[in-house]
Order: structure tokens, then sequence, then C-alpha cells
């Protein structure tokens, strides 16, 4: 997966391109590939900030397929207010609310192989290590767990069943995140301004008992 300067990077090789708005719900939403290729305008409200996933779009036998997510948490609400996915969604705005937001330069779909295919080409051309769109979603996980947010919050994002299915795909972040929390917490408990308190030692005391 991508860390943030190599995702900065990837938007930034794929701004003008058919690709951009893929790369980047995949990159800050950690959308799935069929999540983005079945999105639609519809379940896009730029001025409230948020995008609805509510339908998928797949390949089956080379026939193309739209349905709803295979789990109902799959089904979420996600907030894009004052982000640079919602800056990009706003400059592509269509009015035909029942038209996929990613298309081709034709004006149809591309299929998810498409979308892969259009992105392994970006890459390729820029130099950037290789990467897939569900490598993508793997990095935004990445991305937001280095920046604290907790994994029950990331879990829903990319609409994970449960937060264990999240922490079963994302065991070495979890083992990062309690690395750090052990560190931080013997860093503050040998704190070098905080000195050692020791108390006064005491000297013996000879007690002499007075025999009148």
């Amino acid at each position: 997966f991508y860390d943030s300067s190599q995702l900065r990077k990837l938007f930034c090789a794929s701004e003008g391109s058919q690709l951009e708005i893929a790369v980047k719900l995949a990159g800050c939403l950690g959308l799935r590939r069929s999540e983005i290729a079945g999105l639609r305008w519809r379940c896009v409200d730029l001025s409230a900030g948020i995008i609805v996933i509510q339908e998928v779009r797949t390949e089956v036998g080379g026939r193309e397929v739209v349905k709803l997510p295979k789990t109902q948490s799959s089904i979420r609400r996600l907030g894009i207010s004052g982000s640079l996915l919602q800056r990009t969604l706003e400059q592509r705005r269509r009015t035909d609310s029942e038209e996929y937001v990613v298309l081709k330069s034709d004006g149809t779909p591309p299929t998810p192989n498409y979308l892969t295919e259009a992105l392994l080409h970006i890459v390729r051309e820029n130099h950037l290590p290789p990467i897939t769109l569900h490598g993508l979603r793997h990095s935004f996980a990445s991305v937001a767990n280095s920046q604290g947010v907790p994994m029950y919050d990331i879990s829903k994002a990319l609409g994970h069943s449960s937060i264990s299915v999240t922490s079963n795909i994302y065991t070495h972040l979890f083992d990062e995140t309690e690395s750090r929390t052990l560190q931080a917490v013997a860093q503050a408990i040998a704190h070098k301004d905080t000195p050692c308190y020791r108390a006064p030692q005491m000297l013996p005391v000879k007690i002499s008992v007075y025999k009148g």
C-alpha cells in the first residue's frame, strides 16, 4: 500500500484524467472497485458533503451486473465535506442523477477491469510503485490508522461487517499501533524533565535503655 506522500503523487499524476475520481474515491474513502464503478450522481450530495454507497457494479462472465452490496454494513454514508475529493466532484458535476460518476472519455461507464488497467497505466507512466485500486483501499486504512483514527471508525468507513474483520485484515496496523502506544507510555513514565524523588535516608538510631 501507499503512504500519504505516495498517495499525493498519484493524485497529482491522475489529475485531469478520467481516472482521477476513481483514484480519489479509493484513496480518500477506501471504496471497493465495484463500489467506485457503481457510484451514480444520485448518491452524491455535494451540498451536504455526503456520498451514499448503496449499489455496486461488477462483471460476471463478461456480463455487467448491477446489484446491492453483499452485506448491510457495506451500505453506508461517507462524509466528504471540505475534502479534496469534494472539490474534484464539484468540478465534474453532472445533471443526470442516474449517470455514473466515473466515466471513460467517450462518456460510457468503465468496467471494473478497465479501471484496473487504467490505474496500472498511470502508475507505470509516472514510475510509481505498483498499486491496485484494492491496494489504495488498504492505503486509506493505513493512513487513517497512522493519523490516530480508531479502528472501529476505520471499519465503519470500509464497510466491514464487524471490527474483527478489519482487525484480521489489518493485523499489522494493530501491531504498529500497539508498539507506538507502549513506546508513548514508556516515554511518559521515563520523562527526563521529571526528577526522581528519593526519600531522605534515615541514619540508624541507637536506643539506650536507662537502668536506674
